[in-house]
């Protein structure tokens, strides 16, 4: 080992095994260690102009602090155990990762004042559409040194993707293609947004429906409208406005592609109707004529004719009512109302019960009126009104018709008559007639010829509030020749009008039908009376 002073007035020192330099001290400062390494016990090594590592890397098994200047790696880093902890300041990678990454969170710049040329999104439903969610799993055989995971895997194919949103794809010097999965999440939000939307309008769509009923209305017009017209308006004024029109004959008649859209989606229609309800009537006014008929005579399908018509307005379903008959000496031992000309036996009832009953004040009365006006108020029992029923006092007497037929007895009332007493029996013709869908024909006749030996004048030509038909409509309605025939020798009014058929007369009505046999009959008594 030698010493000596150079001139900047330092010494330096060189050691030597043999002719090899093993510890050299320049004078200008700089330290070389050959081999060996460096071993520092105690009191630690403090660098204050960077460390150079040329060969074989170096290993520090303590914690290393560096205070100024950064870490600078050219070469790559691998971080064996431990993980690696920055606690101030920013980490930038412009890297591949091989195999997968596990963090707790990360965070994406996104500050207004970082940002330009800021635009909303206006839709981003059709790139939805078009995106096509997969599984797979990576050729983990062909590409060892990748590191890619085992197993099932959900995601997008970046080749796909760059086709439908090229800004989210990015490909590396080698042409390996990687997605921003993070980049997909504004789209979903936007259609999401999109479809709220969608469904806020539907909902007022439905209120506008809702707000307007159909009932008692045409709805072609309507139906094919709003089926083929995307910007058709949808609210209640306008959905107002397509009722009770007649869709132009000449818009579905001819080969074009937009006629048999039109004649295809009325099809549907009559078929879902003519599958579901029986036909009642014939407009006079609306869709009538040789042409009509022909069209529908196409677009129906073939089925058996009808059994005969039924009361329109959805009145027409049948329940089949428990009648109990009792002697007039036993009716004031019951607990009875009278609705729609029929009494009740409402014993057993807990709505009528005298103690915590709701309608228990109902007992003993005509309680029809108080239920169409949904009151419960003692005034408005054993009321008959000037006025004829609305169609929504209608539909409420229907409901509780079905109920009462379900959950009550009708009693049937045996008058005892002696000598010349008043008949005061209350006959229920409509009830006879109605029930007469449920007997075989010749038991049905019978009934009626009962019923009428002990009918008013009068009650032979009652009109039923629930459809404003008299006994003679209604068996004319049902095509029962029979049962007019029996009305019409008790005196029934055949000259008498229904306002739910536009106030047609008996004769009409089975003109209406094409009830021959009947049409036949009533013209021979009119004939006969002229």
């Amino acid at each position: 080992m030698t010493a000596a002073s150079g001139s900047t007035g330092y010494s330096f020192i060189n050691a030597k095994a043999g002719s090899t330099p093993v510890f050299t001290v320049a004078d200008t400062g700089k330290t070389t260690i050959a081999a060996g390494g460096l071993v520092v016990s105690d009191g630690g090594a403090t660098i204050t102009a960077g460390l150079a590592v040329t060969t074989g890397g170096a290993t520090i098994a303590g914690a290393t602090t560096i205070s100024a200047g950064g870490l600078s790696v050219t070469g790559g880093i691998t971080v064996v155990n431990g993980g690696l902890a920055v606690s101030l300041g920013n980490v930038a990678v412009s890297a591949t990762t091989d195999s997968s990454t596990s963090t707790n969170g990360t965070l994406n710049g996104s500050d207004r004042r970082l940002k330009t040329a800021i635009e909303n999104i206006q839709s981003s439903q059709d790139i939805i559409e078009r995106l096509r969610p997969v599984t797979f799993e990576w050729r983990r055989d062909e590409f060892r040194s990748r590191n890619f995971p085992n197993g099932v895997f959900p995601g997008f194919i970046a080749d796909e993707v760059q086709e439908i949103l090229p800004d989210l794809v990015h490909e590396d010097g080698d042409g390996w293609k990687s997605l921003n999965y993070v980049g997909l999440v504004p789209h979903l939000v936007r259609s999401v947004q999109e479809m709220q939307a969608q469904l806020a309008q539907m909902q007022l769509q439905i209120d506008a429906l809702q707000a307007h009923s159909w009932v008692g209305h045409d709805v072609t017009f309507l139906l094919l409208h709003m089926g083929l017209t995307v910007e058709a308006a949808d609210d209640a004024a306008s959905i107002a406005s397509y009722l009770d029109r007649e869709w132009p004959l000449e818009a579905l008649q001819g080969d074009e592609k937009d006629v048999q859209r039109r004649r295809d989606l009325l099809k549907e229609w009559i078929v879902r109707f003519h599958s579901r309800y029986e036909v009642v009537a014939q407009l006079s006014d609306r869709y009538g004529g040789e042409h009509w008929d022909v069209l529908r005579d196409e677009l129906l399908p073939e089925s058996k004719p009808s059994s005969g018509g039924k009361c329109p307005l959805g009145f027409g379903a049948k329940v089949v009512s428990n009648v109990v008959s009792r002697k007039s000496t036993d009716v004031d031992e019951l607990r009875t109302i009278m609705f729609q000309g029929r009494c009740y036996d409402v014993m057993d009832s807990r709505l009528f019960r005298p103690e915590g009953g709701q309608f228990a004040h109902f007992v003993g009365h005509d309680v029809t009126y108080a239920l169409a006006v949904q009151s419960t108020r003692v005034e408005d029992l054993d009321v008959t009104p000037e006025r004829a029923y609305t169609f929504e006092e209608q539909l409420m007497l229907e409901k509780y018709r079905s109920f009462f037929a379900r959950e009550l007895a009708v009693l049937e009332i045996e008058e005892h008559h002696k000598g010349n007493d008043s008949q005061n029996e209350v006959v229920n013709l409509h009830a006879v007639i109605e029930e007469s869908d449920s007997m075989a024909q010749e038991l049905s006749i019978q009934n009626l010829q009962k019923a009428l030996a002990n009918a008013s004048v009068e009650q032979v030509d009652e009109v039923c509030i629930r459809t404003t038909m008299t006994p003679l409509h209604k068996a004319v309605e049902k095509h029962r020749l029979d049962l007019v025939t029996l009305l019409v020798h008790a005196g029934a009014d055949f000259g008498a009008r229904a306002a739910l058929y536009d106030d047609e007369t008996p004769l009409e009505m089975a003109r209406r039908f094409q009830f021959d046999d009947i049409v036949a009959h009533l013209e021979s008594i009119a004939v006969g009376s002229k």
